[in-house]
Formats: C-alpha cells, sequence, structure tokens
C-alpha cells in the first residue's frame, strides 16, 4: 500500500514510533531520510519514510540505502 508523503517533525516521529528523539535523528542522519522541509530550526520529515527505516532496525533487516528503495520496500508489503 503506497502511503501518501506525511511531514512531520523528528520529535512528532519520534513520539507516534515510541523511539528517543535524538536516536532518531541519528537514524534519519545516517540512512538519508526524505526530508522535505526545513524552516527556521524545524525540519520535516517524510513519516513513512523514518517508519521503513524503524521497521528494518526494529526486525534486523538490513536498511535500504536510499528512500525510493524504502517506498518500494513498502509498496511490496
Amino acid at each position: 500500500m503506497r502511503h501518501p508523503i506525511e511531514p512531520i517533525t523528528l520529535a512528532d516521529a519520534a513520539e507516534r514510533l515510541d523511539v528517543n528523539r535524538s536516536t532518531l535523528g541519528v537514524w534519519a542522519h545516517r540512512y538519508r531520510a526524505r526530508r522535505l522541509l526545513r524552516t527556521g530550526r524545524s525540519a520535516y520529515y517524510d513519516f513513512w519514510d523514518l517508519a521503513a527505516i524503524e521497521l528494518c532496525l526494529r526486525t534486523g533487516r538490513r536498511v535500504p540505502t536510499t528512500a525510493h528503495e524504502r517506498d518500494e520496500l513498502r509498496q511490496a508489503a
């Protein structure tokens, strides 16, 4: 199922995914999560891209290297 892009801050995504905000920030940087917008000090990411990264790490799978590959992974599920 293709999810529409859902802009979200790291703090809000961390709360929804039940992970530490700083951990999610490291993952977003390390796996180059899809960043949609930066306004002032706030950055907005695609929630579903962050969720795909979190799912891979939680289940011990390799995290696909690009947001496009993560989109394909989600579509196959």
